[in-house]
């Protein structure tokens, strides 16, 4: 794939996600999406002591809880980067998409806060 031009590996990737993006059928073995941020939102919390930008990491928490909730459906997910592309290639909000990256971006939990480049992502996408 990476033989193609980078926009042609936009639209193999966008498919891809297309195919992956269905309701699993119940009963599946799949954590619930506002499950998994629980989860990660308690480890981050557990080392609030480590954040560099704590206002960053809390809006990054409040998305958290926020997202899942409003979803329309529930699907399987992957992550993906490019966010305006792939998410006008796959026709969904493109700032919903930006919230969630952020959300990650700032919030996940991590073994070292200040050095994997995740707050220099969350400032520049930061709502």
């Amino acid at each position: 794939m990476r033989a193609l031009p980078e926009t042609e590996q936009d639209l193999v990737i966008a498919d891809l996600l297309r195919r992956l993006w269905h309701s699993p059928p119940a009963p599946h073995p799949f954590c619930s999406l506002s499950d998994l941020t629980d989860h990660w939102s308690n480890e981050t919390l557990a080392n609030i002591e480590q954040w560099p930008d704590p206002g960053l990491v809390r809006e990054g928490l409040r998305l958290f809880r926020e997202l899942p909730r409003t979803a329309s459906i529930e699907v399987l997910l992957a992550t993906d980067r490019t966010i305006r592309r792939i998410a006008d290639l796959l026709s969904v909000d493109s700032e919903r998409v930006r919230r969630w990256t952020f959300a990650r971006a700032a919030a996940e939990p991590r073994d070292d806060w200040r050095n994997d480049g995740s707050m220099e992502l969350a400032r520049a996408i930061a709502p």
